[in-house]
């Protein structure tokens, strides 16, 4: 394995690992936000209201953070555009693997700047020209559009890997389920 080699398999191992990272969070979050699971569970998340309003917000923040390391632009981190450049000039790679990756980041863009807007003027910076309402309102994304970020993002990733190495992950994950038998088993102790 040359140097080239070692990088971008642990661009694609840090890659991985933040796609999973993402997906987890998002996961629990959404149980936890969800209208369905609000109703079902709502006494027993009012019960232990500190923990769950934390929860709620760590795990949607750890969402974003997540989410939008995966897409920013910056050439000193591991990302995803660092990564499609950086294979690309190993010349390994059929120019329709790359373009095909260009076109999952293409998609992705818009939804990760509403992602963006959400991290960089609400959580991991404070802009003061704006309330949260404002900063929720200009950045207008739906659940479904950032579950559609994650989807092509593990698209994109796995289209790439399968050429580069004959390898894809399966990203198969279920920390909502997970989240979903805790509030269950709660609720359940809840009422005895």
């Amino acid at each position: 394995m040359t140097a080239t080699d070692a990088t971008i398999e642990c661009f694609i191992d840090e890659l991985r690992h933040s796609v999973i990272t993402a997906e987890l969070n998002y996961q629990i979050w959404w149980v936890y936000k969800e209208k369905a699971s609000r109703q079902r569970f709502a006494s027993t998340m009012n019960r232990y209201s500190p923990f769950f309003q934390t929860g709620i917000h760590a795990h949607f923040v750890a969402y974003l953070i997540s989410i939008y390391r995966l897409h920013e632009k910056r050439r000193d981190t591991v990302n995803i555009p660092h990564f499609v450049e950086m294979i690309e000039k190993t010349g390994i790679l059929q120019a329709q693997t790359i373009a095909t990756a260009r076109k999952f980041m293409a998609q992705a863009k818009p939804l990760w700047v509403k992602a963006g807007i959400l991290r960089n003027e609400l959580f991991a910076h404070r802009a003061k020209t704006h309330d949260i309402a404002e900063v929720f309102r200009k950045a207008s994304v739906k659940p479904d559009e950032l579950v559609r970020l994650n989807l092509l993002t593990k698209q994109m990733l796995n289209g790439i890997t399968s050429h580069w190495n004959k390898t894809a992950h399966i990203f198969e994950v279920d920390a909502g389920k997970a989240a979903a038998r805790l509030l269950e088993d709660l609720r359940k102790l809840s009422a005895k």
